[in-house]
């Protein structure tokens, strides 16, 4: 595991706080590991300056490239502080380390339909809630709004509102895939015997099997 690091400039004011980062980042990708045995252990980690890269909300996002790269974002104005970017340190890394895993069995493969994306953002959301005592946004719903939201989709999706329906709608909603990503995943593992532990080893048809779609 290695992090790097862009933007000298912005880092050589902030070199303590850039060891207390990186550090936060290698602990939890080792804490997340040791989870999701499937994740490699040779996982680079890019940390640049980005501010639209980074969620308003947070100050800060992160995606996966492969299985073997994951790209945070912060935003170089630090709107809410160094401190509240340390904790989403661990929350992003958790959750990309998912995904990660995800990628490293070919189970990124596994995208048949615009469900089977929210479920890979489903299992990385409920994985980073549970285990790193995180609170996403993303991953806060209501089951009646995601079931209505499941038969929206089944109705009108078009694949040229993926980002509507990903981020942010037109109308106003946000993170429905996600939601209801979250939502599915959490009802596999009720319905079922499986941890979000075991249903990151499965086919997102095997999951939405669990979950009753």
């Amino acid at each position: 595991m290695k992090v790097l690091f862009t933007e000298t400039k912005f880092w050589d004011k902030r070199k303590d706080f850039q060891a207390r980062y990186e550090a936060k980042i290698l602990r939890a990708a080792e804490a997340a590991r040791k989870l999701l045995p499937s994740a490699p252990s040779d996982i680079s980690f890019v940390v640049q300056l980005d501010a639209l890269d980074a969620m308003p909300e947070y100050g800060s996002g992160a995606y996966t490239k492969n299985s073997r790269l994951i790209i945070i974002s912060i935003d170089p104005g630090l709107p809410y502080g160094e401190d509240v970017l340390l904790p989403q340190a661990r929350e992003s890394v958790f959750h990309e380390i998912n995904h990660a895993s995800r990628f490293e069995q070919g189970l990124s493969h596994d995208h048949n339909d615009f469900l089977d994306l929210c479920i890979f953002e489903g299992l990385a959301t409920v994985f980073e809630r549970d285990y790193a005592n995180s609170k996403p946004l993303y991953g806060t719903y209501t089951a009646g709004e995601s079931q209505a939201w499941l038969e929206e989709i089944t109705t009108e999706y078009d694949p040229t509102l993926y980002y509507q329906y990903m981020f942010q709608h037109k109308d106003g909603r946000k993170w429905m895939g996600y939601k209801m990503g979250t939502y599915i995943v959490d009802e596999a593992i009720k319905k079922s015997d499986k941890t979000v532990l075991q249903l990151t080893e499965l086919t997102c048809a095997e999951i939405k099997h669990f979950a009753g779609i």
